[in-house]
This record gives structure tokens, C-alpha cells and sequence, in this order.
């Protein structure tokens, strides 16, 4: 049985106080359990409705009457519990996306253990998907590996680095040291095996040359510094075929032009019998500094045109 108390006199007015008091006015429970909710923030203080704007009825984003709102429950209000505990639902989820950004690193870790079979880490994916966020001490684990991962690959690399050939590409270097860049963006050096492109200066590499294949244009690695980073797939013998363009690049160049009939620069076919003989074009020529080759074959042309001359000339004479 309910007792009343000077307690009850803020919750329910005196007047309910002195209804209690006197017996031919007592509250059944069905009355004081609404009474109680209206108190609470219940019926007399609803809050409009987010989800339908305090119409009661929800529409699709076409219009349509998609029938009673299901989080008001048609009233087009809730109460200040809901909407508390909407808040509070968002408050948790921007605590969750704020806290993934933070360990975005980490997370794109265990991302990548578990997409490589590792259970214990599949089972960290299965907490956050579950929770939202790792404990500490997960996150403890996480780092740990992280960071003995890093140490590892990182002298694998200084491993490889100095077990690395080096190669001088002084000639190849000053060859596209000498094409303009408003005329020449993107230097490339072809070769029968090897393709050699010099780094953007704003790339990740600047000052670097990436050497391809010239037939498929698999990527076959870079030099910076004086070093060759052979590619993993690469063939073993790509450094000493790069070694040998970077000795003598004119020579690789006559190579690539006897082989495929174009220019070692543009890659344009070669027609014109200076053209062919100098291995360059006329208007890479002038561009990579390489018009000697051409005056060269010109020079060439000509004694052999004036030999064959003199020749017929004799001939014609006897």
C-alpha cells in the first residue's frame, strides 16, 4: 500500500497530499504510475519529434505518407528521456568515429593482419564492429606490433640498400640535363631492353630515374643517388644491362634504332636517311642537344653521295 509522505507535496501538490489524508480519497496504483510519469517529464512534456517534425506521420524523401512515426509512435513528440537518449546515442557515436580517426593508422593494421588469415586479429574486428572502439590494452597489442613490424622491414630495407649496385648515370643524367623542360616534360631515354624516365622534381622521387621494360613497360626499378632499387620482379640482370646504357648511351641508342626503326627519345619512327643514321629525329635533335649526331650523319651522306658521284662520273667516262 502506497504511503504518502511530506515528500510526496513537491512531486504531486497538496492538494494530492490532502486527497491522500483523507480515506475516501485514496489512488488506486494505475493513478500514481501515470501521475509519477507525468512528473517525470511523461505526456505534459513531449519535445517535437525529430523524425517527423511533430506531424506523427513519416515521409519518404519522395513524399510519400510512410504511416505513423515509428519513434514518436504517431504523437509528433517525445519525451525528454527520449530525448535524452537520442543525444546520448549520438554523443556515443561521434566519441566512436573520433576515436577511430584518431587510431586510424593502427586500425588499418589490424585491417591488414586479419586479411592475412591472422585469427587473433580477426577477433579484434569482431570487438570493434561489436563495441565501436578497443580497450587499451588491445590497442597496447596493436602498437607493440606495429612497432616491431616497422623495425623489421626497416632493416630489411637498409639490407637491401646496401647490397644495392651502384651506377653511374652521369651520361644519362646530363642527356636530360640538356633537354629543355618547356619542350621536353617528360624526358624518356629508350633503349633495346631498358626504358629510362626521369622523376617529376615534385614527385615522391625528385631527382630519381625509374627504368622500365621497354617491351611491356614493366616497372623494373630506380636509381637515386647512384643506386639501383632493383624491383622484386625484376630479372637479376637488369643492373648490368643498366650499367651498360649508362657507360654508353649513343651506342644503346644506335642499338634501339636498328632494332625498331624509331627515335631513342620520342619513340617516333625514323624516315629521313639523316634521321635514320643519326638514330634521332629533327626535332629531338635540337631539343636533347644531340644535333652533333646529325650533323655527323649529314657529314656522312654527303662524302658517301659525292663518292658514288665521282664514281659514276669515272664510270660514265670509260
Amino acid at each position: 500500500m502506497f504511503t504518502a509522505t511530506p515528500r510526496n507535496d513537491y512531486l504531486f501538490g497538496e492538494d494530492f497530499q490532502d486527497g491522500l489524508d483523507s480515506p475516501s480519497s485514496q489512488l488506486t496504483a494505475e493513478e500514481i504510475r501515470k501521475a509519477a510519469h507525468v512528473v517525470n517529464g511523461g505526456e505534459v512534456a513531449l519535445t517535437q519529434c525529430p523524425s517527423c517534425r511533430g506531424t506523427g506521420r513519416f515521409r519518404t524523401y519522395s513524399g510519400r505518407d510512410g504511416g505513423a512515426c515509428f519513434k514518436c509512435k504517431g504523437k509528433g513528440g517525445i519525451t525528454t528521456r527520449q530525448v535524452g537518449a537520442i543525444k546520448a546515442k549520438a554523443t556515443k557515436l561521434a566519441n566512436q568515429a573520433a576515436w577511430k580517426e584518431e587510431h586510424s593508422a593502427a586500425l588499418a593494421y589490424v585491417q591488414k593482419r586479419a586479411g592475412k588469415g591472422s585469427s587473433f586479429y580477426a577477433s579484434f574486428l569482431d570487438k570493434l564492429e561489436s563495441y565501436g572502439t578497443l580497450t587499451e590494452g588491445q590497442m597496447a597489442v596493436v602498437y607493440k606490433d606495429m612497432a616491431k613490424d616497422a623495425e623489421f622491414w626497416a632493416a630489411k630495407k637498409a639490407e637491401r640498400a646496401a647490397a644495392a649496385p651502384k651506377v653511374d648515370m652521369t651520361a644519362i643524367t646530363a642527356l636530360f640535363d640538356r633537354a629543355p623542360v618547356k619542350l621536353v616534360k617528360k624526358p624518356i631515354f629508350r633503349t633495346v631492353d631498358l626504358t629510362i624516365k626521369k622523376a617529376p622534381a615534385t614527385g615522391r622521387n625528385p631527382g630519381a630515374l625509374y627504368v622500365t621494360a621497354t617491351d611491356g613497360g614493366e616497372y623494373l626499378g630506380k636509381v637515386v643517388d647512384g643506386t639501383f632499387h632493383k624491383a622484386y620482379e625484376a630479372p637479376a640482370d637488369t643492373a648490368q644491362k643498366l650499367m651498360a646504357v649508362a657507360v654508353d648511351p649513343t651506342a644503346e641508342a644506335i642499338k634501339y634504332a636498328a632494332k625498331f626503326g624509331a627515335c631513342c627519345c620520342c619513340g617516333k619512327a625514323l624516315v629521313n636517311p639523316v634521321s635514320v643514321l643519326a638514330v634521332v629525329g629533327p626535332v629531338c635533335g635540337p631539343r636533347w642537344g644531340l644535333d652533333h649526331l646529325r650533323l655527323a650523319a649529314a657529314e656522312m651522306l654527303a662524302a658517301e653521295k659525292a663518292e658514288e658521284e665521282i664514281l659514276a662520273t669515272r664510270a660514265g667516262g670509260q
